[in-house]
């Protein structure tokens, strides 16, 4: 049985039954400690050089998928346990843990709790708008929605039903604000905003209703606590009596358990 191979200064000295099974060992497989495909045991292994791994996979006697051991693929994936990098680690998605605790962040920094995708945390369909509200300088510049964040979420996107009337230029944005009130009667946004969106171009619109996405980036993709009211609200303070945007809301029936408020400059 071969103890140790040390190729740079032993190959030469291997018998020809040594070199059968130290060719089973780079043909087929090797597990560290254990029974090998050519029948030895592989106790120590010094290799002066590089590892090309043309097939397969290297992994140790007591590998357990998601229990025990490591394994390394040919496709390059690694599963171990405990891990140090002393340097600087590059990747598209961390994911840590598993679901309902799952936390990912992705190549763009967005971030998940409990979910590999985004989800939405409350709406209310557009197909129940009835009517419509300017928002622009001189008038109501910003319209807020109550709503309640069931579980711990981090807020990355909103949308508003949105159109406009004649050529509003500068840019809208959504904002979250904490919430004053009762929910659901006299629910306002209080205190400065706890997040705010990318802009968005309000010359962009048609003088169609369209469901606009308002996105928060970086530090503004505000982690919400659960159970709790929070106002978003949209934002916009150019325009005048001729070019302005529009909101599309329900007036008459809405059945949503917030309220909407206005603020008018």
């Amino acid at each position: 049985m071969v103890e140790e191979y040390k190729f740079k200064d032993q190959i030469e000295q291997l018998s020809y039954e040594e070199l059968i099974q130290l060719e089973n060992v780079i043909a087929n497989k090797m597990i560290v400690g254990s029974t090998m495909a050519g029948g030895g045991t592989l106790k120590d292994l010094k290799i002066e050089g590089d590892i090309e791994m043309a097939h397969g996979t290297m992994f140790s006697s007591n590998f357990v998928t998601g229990v025990s051991g490591w394994r390394l693929t040919y496709g390059g994936d690694l599963e171990a346990n405990n891990g140090t990098f002393r340097g600087t680690i590059t990747g598209g998605l961390i994911s840590i843990g598993t679901s309902p605790n799952l936390f990912i962040t992705d190549i763009n920094g967005n971030s998940y709790w409990g979910l590999t995708t985004e989800q939405t945390i409350d709406s209310y369909s557009e197909i129940n708008k009835d009517n419509g509200m300017a928002i622009r300088n001189g008038s109501t510049t910003k319209l807020a929605q109550s709503f309640i964040n069931s579980s711990r979420s981090i807020l990355t996107s909103c949308k508003f039903y949105l159109e406009k009337s004649g050529s509003p230029t500068g840019n809208a944005v959504a904002k979250l604000y904490a919430h004053s009130g009762v929910y659901g009667t006299s629910s306002v946004p209080t205190g400065s905003p706890l997040a705010t969106s990318d802009n968005f171009d309000v010359s962009t619109l048609t003088t169609s209703y369209q469901l606009i996405i308002f996105n928060f980036s970086g530090s503004n993709q505000y982690e919400m606590s659960g159970s709790t009211y929070y106002c978003i609200s949209i934002e916009y303070s150019g325009g005048n009596a001729s070019n302005y945007i529009v909101l599309g809301f329900d007036w008459s029936s809405p059945t949503h358990l917030g309220n909407m408020s206005t603020y008018i400059s």
